[in-house]
This record gives structure tokens, sequence and C-alpha cells, in this order.
């Protein structure tokens, strides 16, 4: 798990690790510039040019699929 200020490695900056609903997650909008990604049921806001992490919702994705 990566924290809020660090940034995620450049292959989770892909279509497939988007999170295309955030609501679905229980996750605001992602502000213009920022998407939402899933590794391991975690959700990290992150920017898209740099992939810094603006913020982590742990188990999000998780806890969805355990509903």
């Amino acid at each position: 798990m990566w924290r809020t200020g660090e940034k995620i490695p450049t292959v989770y900056i892909g279509p497939q690790y988007f999170i295309l609903e955030p609501r679905v997650y229980h996750l605001p909008p992602a502000p213009p510039g920022y998407r939402w990604v899933v590794v391991e049921g975690d959700a990290y806001l992150i920017q898209t040019t740099n992939g810094m992490i603006a913020n982590v919702v742990a188990g999000a994705v998780a806890e969805m699929i355990r509903r």
C-alpha cells in the first residue's frame, strides 16, 4: 500500500485500473486531472500526469465485494 504524497508506479496509471464509477464504492468524484484507481482492493486518487497520490481509501473495493 502506498501513502498520500507518494507516487504510484506508472503501470497502475492505465485504464484497466481506473474506477469508472467512484460513487459505487462510496468515493467522491475525482477532480479534473485526477482519477481513482484500484490496486489490490485499495482505492487511490492519483494525479494522472505524474501518479502522485492525493488520497487513499484502504479496502474500498474489497469491502464492496464482501457485501
